[in-house]
């Protein structure tokens, strides 16, 4: 959806081609999350359909095809940038995933597993403050960048910290005694949406 809104902000500032909206998108978010052009004429063609983007009918002497917004799209657009986005809801995480699975089956070596995933992390975060740095923000693209670049070295100071606290999880169910690992359910599953494993609250008699 960003990256939709993302566009569709900018067109919103005149029109626009598909390789100048990439190139624009990258440049203003200091390509932490680079666009291929395919992912950005998807979401042009996405944007149309809606309604909030038109393309130009012809093209230009280098055969770029224009998106302009619509009046729609424009209300769309300020909307977007006045707005609050909800926070993030408990998204999937591959990484978390990945760990609670390896705490779950016999024969893995879950501390090397969280050692090297430790030094990864740290490697990460090393690279993010060589990068962020110090400099004084002097322009917009100074502020975007700093922006972006902090948002990316909190997420993986919050990744080392989770990490640290797996590794301390783990050491104490081992100091406890917890095997680490789940059987398998003997018992065949049936067809259809699991049943959930949260009690059903009865209901009261009137």
């Amino acid at each position: 959806m960003s990256v939709a809104m993302s566009l569709l902000a900018m067109v919103a500032q005149g029109p626009r081609y598909g390789y100048e909206l990439r190139a624009e998108f990258d440049r203003r978010t200091s390509a932490q999350w680079p666009l291929n052009i395919g992912q950005v004429y998807k979401t042009l063609d996405r944007l149309e359909r809606e309604g909030l983007v038109e393309k130009s009918a012809s093209t230009d002497a280098d055969g770029h095809v224009y998106y302009a917004a619509t009046p729609a799209g424009q209300d769309a657009s300020r909307t977007w940038l006045q707005q609050a986005d909800p926070l993030p809801s408990a998204a999937r995480d591959d990484l978390a995933i990945k760990l609670a699975i390896a705490v779950t089956l016999p024969g893995v070596d879950v501390a090397a597993l969280l050692r090297a995933q430790r030094h990864a992390a740290i490697s990460r975060l090393q690279e993010l403050t060589r990068q962020t740095g110090g400099g004084p923000v002097l322009t917009a693209q100074d502020l975007a960048t700093r922006i972006v670049s902090d948002a990316a070295l909190i997420a993986a100071e919050t990744q080392l910290r989770w990490l640290d606290q797996v590794s301390a999880r783990v050491r104490d169910a081992l100091a406890r005694g917890i095997p680490l690992t789940v059987p398998f359910n003997t018992e065949r599953p049936r067809r259809g949406r699991p049943r959930s494993t949260s009690p059903i609250p009865s209901k009261e008699p009137r």
